[in-house]
């Protein structure tokens, strides 16, 4: 059938309810009449009577009847399809050209909408709209500020996650502020970027932005009622630290000391929001909130820390000369490190001696360790420039400085126990994990580690467990250890871990004192002077049924977690 869109098909303006769709002798919308074209005859409506009378007329004058013909067949529609064409012609981005009736060009953004057509306010702009939304940058992150009105400086701290940050900046990270203003998302210029103590998104610091008073909170292609702005960027992405937490109106307090000597009874900062009072509150200050644990700062110098200082600053004067003086130096002007180890003539990862080159592995100051579990401590990519930036002032001119964070090597406790009678097996077992975790943490005054290149003999660790007050009986004692042995050969990217069990068989290649192939004897070293033993978070301790002394028996693949210590060789 054909019908005339603009006569026939009319849109109902406003929507008509339901009532208006009801069929009855009066109405006259919404209705459509099919008509047969063909077969000719159709379905036989048309014959029926007159071929019914013809029959019946012939019954009555001969003896011999006629079959009367069958009722015309009447089919009820079950399903019908249309198909239709409908074309319109709109010009987005056109202010000269009559928008539309009933057309509407629209993106869809992750966190709202646009609407291109028809436009609100031209207002004379002839800008080419694209069909697709586009986005210039891979990275972006959004931050939506409620606020009764907003210009001026501004102050944003972010609190980024140190574990994850890189441990290298390899280059200096480009990235864009932008403000919304109308749905336009405007380019911040680098002037209104007042200051950066984040280094680049690297570690945690305060941002200064200088916001421009045409900003505002009404917008589709984000949330309404909120200030937008947007840090984005387009190269390395895996560089950034995760984000944890943005606040405003954040400062930084530093503590100053008064001089002459510290009072016996000298308060420590409050390591809760709590405990912070504005002396002088101006008008319209809210609660004061602590952002980050205050960490004291450095404690004043005693003494007996004076007469090492200037007598370790009469050996160095204040050069950096030997790997002595390196960590000397460092350890003396970067409060936050703990503990420096220099290896002279040494490149990371690469065997042999390198003239010239000096290796500096810093360890930063840990608090105190849970062991739930023992987690490595990484220096921020910021501190670590710092410390290379400062040394390259004070070391030779042709000396080639690298600092870096620690390796750390995994080390699991395998072994089967008794314990003495009175101890539930359970709770007897997760103790000893713990005990064990905090025998062989690197973060722990008294424990067997002592940090960089600490071996630890395989006995000793037998022994403390033996010796456990609530242990009675230890057998079957070995150590599994997993270390990283640097980068694929194929795409020089992936990771290649190492996996050594002091329980396995020694290998048909090794020659020389047996002493030398076997941990039992020589004790658990890393494989470099750089790395740090850690433990696992759980150890693989079984009850033992009875006293009898049985061997290690080697790691088997059933005995391998997933993501944890299981390996796969390509």
């Amino acid at each position: 059938f054909q019908a005339d869109l603009k006569q026939d098909f009319q849109p109902a303006r406003p929507a008509g309810d339901a009532g208006a769709f009801r069929v009855a002798s009066a109405s006259r919308s919404g209705l459509i009449r099919l008509s047969l074209c063909e077969p000719e005859q159709g379905f036989g409506h048309h014959q029926y009577g007159t071929l019914l009378s013809q029959t019946l007329m012939h019954n009555a004058r001969r003896r011999k009847p006629l079959p009367l013909p069958n009722p015309p067949y009447t089919p009820a529609i079950s399903r019908l399809t249309l198909g239709y064409r409908a074309c319109t012609r709109i010009h987005p981005g056109h202010a000269a050209h009559e928008p539309a009736p009933d057309s509407h060009l629209l993106h869809l953004h992750p966190f709202g909408h646009e609407v291109l057509y028809p436009a609100a306010d031209s207002g004379g702009d002839t800008r080419p709209v694209a069909f697709f939304p586009r986005y210039d940058d891979d990275g972006n992150l959004f931050i939506g500020l409620q606020a009764s009105s907003l210009g001026g400086p501004l102050n944003l701290f972010f609190q980024l996650d140190d574990q994850a940050a890189p441990t290298a900046i390899r280059h200096r990270q480009a990235f864009q502020w932008r403000y919304l203003v109308d749905n336009d998302w405007r380019v911040l210029p680098p002037h209104q970027v007042i200051a950066d103590t984040t280094y680049g998104f690297i570690t945690s610091g305060i941002v200064t932005l200088d916001i421009p008073p045409e900003i505002n909170d009404r917008h589709t292609v984000m949330p309404d009622r909120l200030y937008w702005l947007r840090a984005s960027t387009r190269q390395g992405i895996g560089e950034y630290a995760s984000c944890l937490h943005v606040a405003t109106h954040v400062v930084r307090a530093v503590r100053q000391r008064p001089d002459g000597p510290e009072p016996d009874d000298e308060p420590t900062p409050p390591a809760a929001a709590s405990g912070w009072r504005a002396l002088s509150p101006p008008a319209g200050l809210g609660a004061i909130s602590l952002m980050m644990p205050a960490d004291g700062g450095a404690a004043r110098e005693s003494t007996r820390q004076f007469r090492q200082r200037l007598s370790e600053q009469l050996r160095h004067k204040g050069r950096a000369l030997t790997g002595w003086d390196y960590e000397r130096l460092v350890l003396q002007h970067f409060p936050d490190i703990d503990q420096a180890r220099c290896f002279p003539h040494t490149r990371f990862g690469m065997p042999g001696c390198h003239p010239g080159q000096v290796l500096l592995l810093v360890r930063q100051r840990h608090p105190a360790c849970r062991h739930q579990p023992c987690e490595p401590l990484h220096a921020s990519a910021v501190l670590l420039h710092r410390i290379q930036t400062w040394l390259q002032t004070v070391a030779p001119p042709g000396a080639a400085i690298t600092v870096r964070s620690p390796v750390y090597e995994k080390v699991q406790v395998r072994c089967s126990v008794a314990f003495q009678p009175g101890h539930h097996p359970g709770r007897a077992l997760r103790r000893l994990n713990r005990d064990i975790s905090a025998y062989l943490c690197p973060w722990r005054e008294e424990s067997l580690n002592s940090g960089f290149g600490a071996g630890m003999a395989l006995r000793q660790i037998e022994a403390f467990i033996a010796h456990l007050d609530y242990v009675r009986f230890v057998t079957g004692f070995s150590l599994i250890t997993l270390r990283q042995a640097g980068l694929s050969q194929t795409d020089g990217q992936t990771r290649r871990w190492r996996l050594t069990d002091s329980a396995a068989p020694a290998l048909q290649d090794q020659t020389g004192d047996p002493a030398v192939n076997s941990l039992n004897l020589t004790g658990l070293t890393p494989r470099y002077p750089w790395n740090i033993i850690l433990p696992v978070e759980q150890h693989d301790l079984r009850l033992s049924p009875d006293l009898r002394p049985r061997p290690p028996q080697a790691i088997g693949i059933g005995d391998l977690i997933i993501g944890d210590s299981f390996i796969t060789v390509r």
